[in-house]
Formats: C-alpha cells, sequence, structure tokens
C-alpha cells in the first residue's frame, strides 16, 4: 500500500498495529510516492496474554532493498 503518514503518534489504523492489538506480530511494506519502500513491524508488548501495548517500527527500506538485489546477483 501506498505510505501516509497522516498522524505518527495516532496509527491505530494500520494493518501491522491492529495485528498486533491480537497479539500477533505485523508486518507491512509500504510504498511511498517518490517510489522508495518503507518497511514497519509492530509487535504486541504481553504479560499473562494481555496485550499492555504495542511496539511500531517504521524505517525506510532503500538499503534492504539494494542489499537483496546485491544477494540475488551473487547467487545469479
Amino acid at each position: 500500500p501506498l505510505y501516509v503518514e497522516d498522524n505518527p503518534f495516532a496509527p491505530v489504523d494500520r494493518e501491522e498495529v491492529i495485528t498486533a492489538l491480537r497479539g500477533e506480530e505485523g508486518v507491512t511494506l509500504w510504498r511511498r510516492d517518490t517510489g522508495a519502500f518503507m518497511f514497519s513491524v509492530a509487535v504486541p508488548v504481553q504479560r499473562y496474554k494481555s496485550v499492555l501495548a504495542v511496539l511500531n517500527l517504521t524505517r525506510d527500506a532503500t538499503r534492504m532493498a539494494e542489499a537483496i538485489r546485491n544477494v540475488r546477483a551473487d547467487i545469479l
């Protein structure tokens, strides 16, 4: 999906955060309007199976994409 940062302090509408609120790890690969990629992961912070909070990290995935391309080129 296209990455749009409406309110970075309220990412509750993001799919990976909703997944983490259910107690599972959530991951999404976003595309920016520039064509660059963003990688987002959300993990639940739990105690006795109750979700107390969600840790969400979103980073630019340009270096990751370059590293994957380099590994693929080495394999071929």
